[in-house]
């Protein structure tokens, strides 16, 4: 009996060491190299693009008339700092050789969409229904606060006014847009 007491401990003695073993070994750390990265993001321009070669007839018929035409324009706000924008425009008065000159106003600007290859943030609302475009600059279109980043695509509405009383002939205007920062 005492022979079978010394090997069942010897037995236990040398299963406990070889468990102990087992776990020692798992409880080494890996060792493995770490460290790590940065990103430096750099601040870009706020710009805008549009499409002003835009020409319209009508036909006087003794009413009063508003021809309009587009006015697409291009905002790309890759300033990163979420500040907001805003679009202006002012132009020279629409006027004929004899010095006869209409009105224009722009109308409500739709946002159409990110530009093509952008992650953008749509932009607010339109100032209002209308702005008479004047030589003084004007404040058609605001993007609030952390709206407006990325590439975007927007249409405005020009009407011309035509009144019935109007001289026939060919007007012309010289149109300046320009975007500013904050709303």
């Amino acid at each position: 009996m005492s022979f079978l007491k010394k090997r069942s401990t010897r037995f236990y003695l040398g299963g406990f060491l070889l468990m102990m073993l087992a776990l020692w070994w798992s409880a080494i750390p890996a060792f493995a190299d770490s460290g790590g990265a940065t990103a430096t993001v750099n601040a870009g321009a706020l710009s805008e693009a549009g499409t002003f070669g835009q020409s319209v007839s009508t036909t006087l018929n003794g009413l009063d008339q508003f021809v309009p035409y587009k006015l697409p324009v291009q905002v790309t706000d890759a300033t990163g700092s979420g500040a907001g924008w805003n679009l202006q425009i002012s132009g020279s008065p629409l006027a004929d050789s004899k010095g006869h000159t209409l009105t224009q106003q722009v109308q409500l600007t739709a946002f159409v969409g990110c530009a093509p290859g952008s992650s953008c943030t749509p932009p607010g609302p339109p100032v209002g229904p209308s702005v008479v475009i004047t030589g003084t600059p004007q404040r058609f279109f605001i993007a609030s606060p952390t709206t407006g980043m990325g590439s975007m695509n927007l249409i405005s509405l020009v009407l011309v006014q035509v009144p019935g009383n109007a001289f026939a002939g060919i007007y012309t205007t010289t149109l300046t847009l320009a975007a500013a920062s904050g709303p």
